[in-house]
């Protein structure tokens, strides 16, 4: 039985149009939130917190980058900076050059700057920059929570890596951090180094000295890149059977109902594939369900609604 979808949805790294309905607080909290309208007719929060410079008014109309759809389905929106494009260089204020450790304590040069909302942005800095008239030129490479990533890849041997980029890197370690999560330690091509936890990948066989192809997902505001590896049996927008285990409903975060198929992946993993229909148990006649793997999060995978039904 062939069957179509007539779910929208959005994509991590696109952008979009949100009305701003209202500005509220959930039960239980004291957090504001904007409730945005989306181009399907659906409510998505965005909190006011890291905003306060936007101008962002009820009745309005904004425009918001998906920044991340978590393995919930959750999206989390970043919406276009009223003064910095992506891709843009600019003139940042500068303040001073300084030293910091990085994530796995290792020491690095920063430079750190003021944007035009007095935030003191760090930026990886290898060699000694220039400073004119109390000026520094940056990249902006992306935004997250307000705060503009910088880059000084025209004037640094520093290179950044590009979100959404599929690259190679190679395990060099494996270790427990200073935050007691155990991690393989890679560096990509320009020596940088990246952390990959070990809990989310114990059936991929990772050996220290191997090259493994990662895909960056995303920055943190800590200093690193969220990397994601090829999965060893799966690849992403291809389509393959999954055997069916059983459906279920559940309500989400902001109080929708929903309907999962809970199917099983080669490495026995259950995932749960979102479907606009209830299937009793009564009516189930197949023992397999076609779908495309839409994304890859920490090892699990992320299934497009069924294509077939076996």
């Amino acid at each position: 039985m062939i069957l179509k979808s007539n779910k929208n949805k959005f994509v991590e790294g696109e952008t979009y149009q949100f009305k701003v309905n209202n500005i509220t607080c959930l039960p239980g909290g004291n957090k504001e939130f904007f409730v945005l309208q989306d181009i399907f007719g659906n409510k998505q929060l965005m909190s006011t917190e890291y905003y306060k410079n936007y101008d962002i008014k009820k009745g309005r109309i904004i425009k918001c980058k998906v920044d991340k759809i978590n393995c919930n389905g959750k999206i989390f929106l970043e919406p276009e900076h009223p003064i910095y494009k992506q891709g843009k260089i600019y003139d940042f204020e500068f303040v001073k050059f300084d030293k910091q450790k990085n994530y796995i304590g290792y020491e690095e040069n920063i430079i750190i700057v003021k944007d035009a909302f007095k935030n003191l942005i760090k930026i990886h800095c290898n060699n000694k920059i220039h400073v004119e008239n109390n000026k520094v030129k940056a990249k902006v490479e992306f935004v997250k929570k307000s705060i503009p990533f910088l880059s000084l890849t025209e004037y640094d041997d520093y290179k950044t890596l590009k979100i959404g980029n599929t690259c190679l890197f190679t395990i060099v370690d494996k270790k427990k951090l200073h935050d007691n999560v155990e991690y393989f330690i890679l560096n990509d091509k320009y020596n940088n180094t990246h952390f990959l936890p070990t809990e989310y990948y114990p059936k991929y066989n990772f050996k220290i000295g191997q090259k493994i192809r990662c895909k960056v997902i995303n920055y943190s505001l800590k200093g690193y890149y969220f990397i994601e590896p090829e999965h060893p049996f799966y690849n992403e927008g291809e389509i393959y059977e999954f055997d069916f285990i059983r459906a279920e409903k559940s309500v989400d975060s902001q109080g929708v109902k929903k309907n999962y198929l809970v199917v099983k992946d080669y490495f026995d993993n259950e995932i749960h594939v979102e479907y606009d229909l209830f299937i009793e148990k009564k009516n189930i006649d197949f023992t397999k369900v076609k779908c495309r793997v839409e994304n890859l999060k920490k090892g699990k995978l992320l299934l497009s609604e069924p294509i077939e039904f076996l």
